[in-house]
This record gives C-alpha cells, structure tokens and sequence, in this order.
C-alpha cells in the first residue's frame, strides 16, 4: 500500500511540474485528496510557523526590492561580471551563488542571465558554459542562503532534533561550494570555442544572432534609497543569523495559568519536572502514588537475576566453555520477558490512575507541547483570543528584556 501510495505522490510532482504554474498546486490538491479520501491517511496541520517566517522573509525581500535595493545588488554584480569576460565562466556561478545567498530568493538570476549571456558572447566564450552552472549555483546559493524559505523550513523541520542554524550552514555552506567547483570545471571547457565554431559563425555573418545589451541602471535620485534598503537588509541577515546560531539571544517566556499551579502543587511537582519527558513525567508520578514501589521491584529482580547467571556461568566453564556464550542468550532472554512484564505493570499503574495521567498529560501538551518550547509551538492567537488585549499588557510588564533566561509569566 505505501509503494502505491507513493507512486501516487511521485505522479502528482511529476504532473504538476511539467504543467507549472498554478497547475503544480492544482495537482498538490488532487494528490492530497486521493490520500486522504481514497487511502485514508490522515491530513497534516498547516505548518504555522514555517508559514509565519516564509512571509516575514518575502515581505522583507519585497520591501527591498521596492525601495531599489535588489536592483542595486544586481547592477553590483554587473559590474563584477564586465571586469575579467574572459574569466566569466569561474566568475558568473560565485557571483550568482553569492547573490542569491544574499538575498534569500532565486528569482533575482532572471535579472542576471541575460548579462551573463551578452558579457561571454562578447568575451567569445560559449554561453551555455557559464549560464548552465550559474543557474546550478543559484540552487546551490539558494539552500546556502540563512533567509531563504528552503532554510527556514529545513530549521523548523530539524528543531526538535536541536539542530541549529549553525550546524546546518556548516554543512550545507562548504557542501554547496565543492559541488560548484566540481560543477564549473566539468563545463569549463565544453564544446568548441565561439570563433571555432562554423554553425556559430555562420549564423553570426547571416544575421541570425544579434548583439544584444543587458543592463541594469538605477536613476541618480534613486541610489541613495537603494543603497540604505540593502544595507538595512543585510543588517537584518546578520541579526537572523546570530539569533539562530545563539538561542540564548532569544527571550523565552511561557504562559502559565492558575489551573497548572493547581496541578502542580497535588502532585508536588516543580516547572522544571513540566520540561521532561512525559513518560518520564508520568512514571515518577505514578510511582509516587503506588503503594508499592514497582521499578524497585524489577531493578532488583533484574540485578538478582545477573548474579544467578554469572554464578551459572562460573559453574559451566569448569564444565564445558562453549555453554558459557549460550547462558548469556539465556540471560538476557529472561531480562527481556521481565521488561514485557514491567511494562505490563507500568500500563495497568498507568489504568489505575487514569484521571492522574490525563492532567500530566494535559498540563505537558500545553506548557511543552511536543517536547518543545511554547511560544514555538503554540500560536500566539490562542492565547490572545482567550485573554484578550489585556494578555499583551501583561507580557509588557511581566517580561524583562535585559534578561536573557527562560521566564514565566502566570496569567
């Protein structure tokens, strides 16, 4: 079922993609629907967070791009590419790699390609060589870049993993670099020169290639504005990316009810047994309410239980010494079924205080939710639709800037 599953999703891509446009959401739908309704998977949630830092990347990008400041990082690598033609098959992939790094989008090499075009006809070099590893550079660029919506969602795909921006720059940034440097020189040189080549050449003096002129300008008046947008992009990017690499930069702060004090304070528990494991969680507070102490049990059971088989296994090496290796399956066949049986013993402990593992559970899905931090989980909608306007004067008082440690506030 699952390889039909995924043929399915792979007919979907491979549909959608040739179509294009909006035909690759329409075939998204349709596989989404056969999924769901046909083969009953169940649907996943939006993903809120990832949506949320897509649009504060893209709304920046487009500010910038409004004030000029895209255009002025284009013209900056116009400049770049003219100085050494000869050289633009090396220059043009970095020169893409770096500016769509910069500026977290691929859609500024459409900008870009028709420059890289003219300055290699002009330099005599083929123009397939460098536009094919420049469009190779700006994916390369584009999954390098800390900004970019691929990262973003890489990130919040890998958090619960703790894996931070830093470790994936270290590894994708040096990984995308070697792969162009393999990637420009396996077409460095390939195919003849544009002055060896008779089709070329022939359809040079018949008129059927034009010299063609890509450039772009920005007016006088309007350099300044650009040059400011970019810097108070670029700022931003620094910023983005040392609070990603130190999440001690990051206020952390959770929001805490009377109801969860309550809970706490019947099982003696403390905000900081809520950042556990919930079995973990569950196990010490049903321990606490048994009346016998079953891991004790089992613990010992299973000490008591190596000392008899290394007692057996003093007394069969006398005897025979392949018998020794077998004591041990033995051994630990037993250990196995007795974990069957401490797990059994965990699940009816867990039965008999039902209404107990309900409220743990309850109060760790909502001041842990998912293993992670709140405010990284919990959309901050909910709270203020249950609270109110007067939820954020509480945050504005309660919360203290200057600190740089996880904080409480208790509504």
């Amino acid at each position: 079922m699952m390889w039909i599953e995924l043929l399915i999703l792979f007919t979907c891509i491979v549909i959608g993609a040739r179509l294009g446009g909006i035909g690759l959401g329409t075939m998204g739908g349709i596989g989404l629907v056969v999924l769901v309704f046909v083969f009953g998977l169940p649907p996943g949630s939006p993903p809120g967070i990832v949506l949320g830092m897509i649009i504060a990347v893209i709304t920046a990008l487009a500010s910038m791009q409004s004030a000029g400041g895209l255009d002025y990082l284009i013209s900056f690598a116009n400049k770049v590419l003219r100085k050494k033609p000869q050289y633009i098959t090396f220059v043009a992939p970095f020169v893409t790699y770096v500016l769509i790094a910069a500026s977290g989008t691929q859609h500024v090499i459409y900008a870009l390609l028709p420059v890289i075009a003219e300055v290699s006809t002009k330099a005599g070099v083929r123009p397939e060589r460098p536009l094919s590893i420049s469009v190779t550079a700006s994916m390369y660029g584009l999954i390098s870049s800390p900004i970019s919506a691929a990262t973003v969602a890489l990130l919040a795909a890998l958090v619960s993993y703790d894996v931070n921006l830093l470790q994936i720059m270290m590894v994708i940034i040096p990984a995308s670099l070697l792969g162009l440097i393999v990637g420009i020189l396996s077409v460095a040189w390939k195919g003849k020169e544009l002055k060896d080549d008779p089709e070329y050449q022939e359809r040079l003096k018949t008129g059927k290639i034009q010299e063609t002129t890509a450039s772009v300008e920005i007016a006088k008046e309007k350099i300044t504005n650009a040059r400011n947008s970019l810097f108070v992009f670029l700022c931003a990017i620094v910023v983005v990316v040392m609070i990603g690499i130190f999440p001690q930069l990051r206020p952390d702060y959770k929001i805490f009810s009377a109801g969860e004090s309550i809970t706490l304070n019947k099982y003696d528990l403390t905000l900081k047994d809520i950042f556990s494991r919930l079995t973990d969680l569950k196990h010490k507070v049903i321990a606490g309410l048994s009346e016998s102490n079953i891991d004790t049990s089992f613990v010992n059971a299973e000490n008591e239980i190596e000392l008899i088989f290394d007692r057996i296994k003093e007394n069969l090496f006398a005897v025979d010494k392949t018998l020794v290796d077998s004591s041990d399956k033995y051994k630990d066949r037993v250990i196995y079924v007795l974990n069957e049986l401490r797990n059994k013993a965990v699940k009816a402990q867990e039965n008999k205080h039902e209404t107990t593992v309900r409220q743990l559970t309850r109060i760790s899905h909502l001041l842990y939710p998912n293993e992670n931090l709140q405010e990284r989980e919990i959309n901050f909608t909910y709270f203020f639709n249950k609270y109110g306007i007067e939820l954020i004067k509480k945050i504005f008082e309660e919360i203290s800037v200057n600190e740089f440690e996880h904080q409480i506030i208790i509504l």
